[in-house]
């Protein structure tokens, strides 16, 4: 469990649930150099203007959540497929430890609907990996 309960000033990774922020803050202001930014959007990377030493992992989360019938009460719910472009593009949990934890968490139709969303981001993401700058041997 996390026990810290404070700001993070530097993350190492941001997710944006809503890519309209982008145009409002600069989630990337405090990044850490070689950072992941996971973004729900419809966009590929190369279109959100983001640009920085960092990994940009993209998929449209509501789409894939949508797509799996993932809906409560007219809400399309994408908590569990905004998961899916975090293990593509991170190697802090895998797809498959993913998948045993919603297995442990949900049964019957909302194990198949989470399961599904979760494949279909998966699937779906788009990731884009700036290079950071070598330093100079001479330096």
């Amino acid at each position: 469990p996390i026990r810290t309960f404070s700001n993070v000033l530097y993350p190492d990774i941001a997710v944006v649930l809503d890519d309209n922020l982008l145009d409002m803050v600069n989630v990337t202001a405090n990044l850490k150099t070689g950072g992941l930014l996971v973004v729900n959007s419809a966009r590929g990377p190369e279109e959100l203007g983001v640009k920085g030493p960092y990994t940009v992992a993209v998929s449209d989360a509501f789409h894939s959540s949508e797509a799996a019938g993932l809906i409560v009460e007219g809400n399309v719910l994408i908590s569990t497929s905004i998961l899916g472009p975090f293990a593509a593009a991170s190697d802090l949990v895998s797809a498959e430890n993913i998948r045993l934890a919603i297995g442990r968490k949900f049964k019957g139709a909302a194990l198949d609907r989470n399961l599904a969303a979760l494949e279909l981001a998966y699937r779906n993401t788009r990731i884009l990996r700036y290079e950071l700058p070598v330093a100079s041997a001479n330096a």
